[in-house]
């Protein structure tokens, strides 16, 4: 099972600015997952990929000029799935680093996640973990 369906379902306006821990208040407390001992559970926001490929394809079309939507557009439409990639708030732990890059001139991360729940709308759904890929920007690099 993918996410990303999931996703499409969410109504989002704009894709969030960049991948961040959210140290803010939520709408609601995300469920409480399993994770492995030693694991640490982060809420984050940003854009998630099915892919590695696609993640890095991301990351080099804004690296080209292109901003986030066009480049959201085009990786989807590359990926023949329109939810390839996607903005989401989820509950996630790293599972690995897979890859480091440039964007806009600093350093990026592209880095495997498992997602344990998701918000939809203003509330929490834990789903089956899943993997997926995520961007990690250092602070002031929007994705």
């Amino acid at each position: 099972m993918r996410l990303l369906p999931i996703i499409a379902l969410i109504a989002f306006a704009v894709a969030p600015s960049a991948w961040a821990e959210d140290q803010g208040p939520h709408p609601a407390n995300p469920p409480a997952a399993s994770a492995k001992p030693g694991d640490s559970l982060t809420v984050g926001q940003g854009v998630i990929c099915n892919t590695r490929e696609q993640a890095k394809r991301l990351v080099s079309l804004q690296n080209d000029g292109r901003a986030i939507k066009e480049a959201l557009g085009t990786v989807n439409q590359e990926a023949d799935d329109p939810t390839a990639c996607g903005p989401a708030q989820v509950l996630f732990r790293v599972a690995e680093q897979v890859h480091g890059d440039q964007l806009k001139g600093q350093s990026v991360k592209v880095v495997k996640i498992v997602i344990s729940a998701i918000m939809t709308g203003d509330q929490w759904s834990q789903v089956p973990d899943v993997e997926q890929y995520a961007i990690l920007p250092p602070p002031g690099i929007a994705i």
